[in-house]
């Protein structure tokens, strides 16, 4: 587990989230089977922390972006196949799984069998993180990403 920065928990406890926080995830479990997706005991343990979150964050003096866990959110605005078939390959054949979007909705979140983070949008891919924290941590602070071809 990631220690949060001050300032990345400060946003999480805004969208209200703790340390303690455990939610049921039959739903968005049950919606990624349906459409396809692996679902994963690192997806399962991630979400059931930070399911459903909205954390906001600011990117400059003006300007706010924010990312969801809402995987049914993200389901519904992408071709769920996209990632599967796509991705997957880029992967090299790893299966991956829909736990929500970043960048204003721009960029949709996946979790590998292992934790890993990546995000796509069309045919951007790129590594974000080793874990869902360290994920969560590395948008917030706006760090870069490796691009993946």
């Amino acid at each position: 587990m990631v220690s949060f920065s001050r300032k990345v928990r400060k946003y999480l406890e805004n969208a209200g989230w703790n340390e303690n926080r455990i939610i049921n995830i039959d739903t968005f479990k049950n919606s990624l089977l349906e459409n396809k997706y692996h679902f994963f005991k690192s997806t399962e343990n991630f979400l059931q922390r930070f399911g459903y979150l909205h954390i906001v964050y600011p990117i400059n003096i003006e300007t706010e972006s924010d990312l969801h866990f809402d995987v049914i959110q993200a389901i519904n605005e992408i071709d769920p196949l996209w990632g599967q078939k796509n991705y997957y390959k880029r992967l090299g054949n790893r299966n991956i799984c829909i736990i929500g979007q970043a960048h204003s909705d721009h960029l949709t979140l996946f979790m590998d069998d292992l934790g890993a983070v990546y995000g796509g949008f069309d045919d951007f891919l790129c590594f974000i993180a080793n874990s869902g924290e360290e994920a969560i941590e590395a948008i917030c602070l706006k760090k870069s990403f490796k691009e993946i071809q």
